[in-house]
């Protein structure tokens, strides 16, 4: 415990004396040992702050969020999808009861166009879709919040451009009709093929037909050429004695 001693100057001399008397007792060991514990103690303090402050923000900002238990979704779950080979795997799921043994209800809905299948998924009357990678993004660039969940196949020669027994190539459907399916992949895929052989989309006549629906129509001699994949593809060949251009 430490006493201090309180000194009133009266005169100069006092005053001077005083003067000697506090810068004595500040050198004195007793003041010497407290304002180093008053200074350890501050410093202690500060670093105890800025650990404190650095946990906060830890804990705030930086630390990773645990993530939330995945939870079934209850309904059923509706998946849209048009004829395609690739596809055969989801009615496997359902007939052998995989989507039961994982505890989900799940309906598969058919859809002959793919433009219509992706309008009832944008709007939500179906909770997924067999879909392509191209149509993914186009939806979610028109601001549909979703994602792929699976990659089912790769097309490797199942998608083409099938014309009639007269046109040879590309070049040959300069100023045709030809069948294709607006907005879509085949639509991509047909003005690929077109510039690629200096042609453009202008250069020949469009007409609005499904995949289906454009076989069909080559083979009724409808339209000069159809964008198509199976398996109405092989089928349109045969029966029109095409030519796959």
């Amino acid at each position: 415990m430490c006493g201090f001693t309180s000194i009133i100057p009266h005169s100069e001399s006092d005053k001077f004396q005083c003067s000697i008397l506090i810068k004595k007792g500040w050198e004195s060991p007793v003041f010497v040992c407290v304002f180093k514990m008053i200074r350890i103690v501050l410093i202690a303090l500060g670093i105890l702050v800025v650990l404190a402050a650095g946990f906060f923000v830890y804990q705030k900002v930086l630390s990773p969020s645990e993530p939330s238990a995945p939870t079934l979704y209850r309904g059923t779950i509706t998946i849209g999808y048009t004829p395609w080979p690739g596809y055969i795997a989801f009615f496997v799921a359902r007939d052998k009861g995989y989507f039961a043994d994982e505890g989900l209800d799940v309906e598969l809905k058919s859809y002959l166009s793919l433009e219509q299948s992706s309008q009832d998924y944008q709007k939500g009357l179906i909770q997924g879709i067999t879909n392509l990678g191209l149509d993914a993004i186009h939806e979610a660039q028109v601001g549909l919040d979703h994602k792929i969940v699976l990659l089912i196949d790769y097309s490797n020669g199942s998608d083409g451009i099938i014309a009639q027994p007269g046109i040879k190539d590309i070049a040959g459907i300069k100023g045709k009709k030809v069948a294709y399916e607006f907005g879509t992949l085949e639509e991509f895929f047909l003005r690929y093929a077109l510039q690629a052989s200096g042609l453009l989309l202008s250069d020949i006549e469009p007409v609005n037909r499904n995949p289906e629906e454009a076989a069909k129509a080559l083979i009724k001699k409808e339209v000069d050429a159809a964008v198509t994949y199976e398996p109405f593809m092989t089928s349109a060949l045969y029966a029109a004695s095409g030519n796959k251009i």
